[in-house]
């Protein structure tokens, strides 16, 4: 092993290891999931009764490092129909963690901030729409 590239290979490894960012396509908290498509991401968010009660749709590619995009919001509770307008998701993304928050426009209501990281997908269903009148 001492030849001429010794422990080269070793270090190489080593290194890649611990500053990569993580690939992870699904970052998740108790009240988060995110899911990154190769296109557009969905961060779902649930309601106390544990059901997902809104969504955001998020349609650029999530950055390493502080972050702010265009996106979509989606109630689903909020009558009968899904309540849908523009969003601000704002963030920073770490290797192993990430914080993101949801703002509606032009509302200025804040959804988060979420605390998430790589995980697996929860088994969150919509939540049924309110009962109509």
């Amino acid at each position: 092993m001492g030849g001429k590239w010794g422990l080269f290979p070793f270090l190489l490894a080593a290194a890649a290891c611990s500053s990569e960012p993580s690939q992870a396509t699904i970052w998740v908290s108790s009240m988060a999931a995110l899911t990154i498509g190769p296109d557009s991401s969905r961060l779902n968010m649930v309601s106390a009764g544990g059901c997902i009660d809104a969504f955001a749709g998020i349609y650029n590619p999530i950055p390493q490092g502080s972050f702010s995009l265009a996106g979509t919001l989606t109630r689903l509770t909020t009558g009968p129909i899904p309540w849908i307008t523009h969003a601000i998701i704002k963030g920073a993304r770490g290797n192993d963690k990430m914080t993101i928050t949801v703002i509606d426009w032009p509302d200025v209501d804040t959804l988060g901030p979420f605390t998430i990281r790589p995980g697996s997908a929860p088994g969150w269903e919509d939540c049924p729409p309110p009962p109509g009148p």
